[in-house]
């Protein structure tokens, strides 16, 4: 499966998480999807 952006979070100003950690799990599922690949992943 190729990447789509429409699988990745969404961040907005004052809903949720601070933006820093929005990046951080932006980056911890980017790896895992290396890792195991982008159809498994998501």
């Amino acid at each position: 499966m190729d990447l789509s952006l429409f699988y990745l979070p969404t961040w907005r100003d004052g809903f949720g998480i601070s933006l820093g950690r929005y990046y951080e799990e932006i980056i911890e599922t980017v790896k895992l999807a290396d890792t195991f690949g982008w159809a498994r992943a998501l």
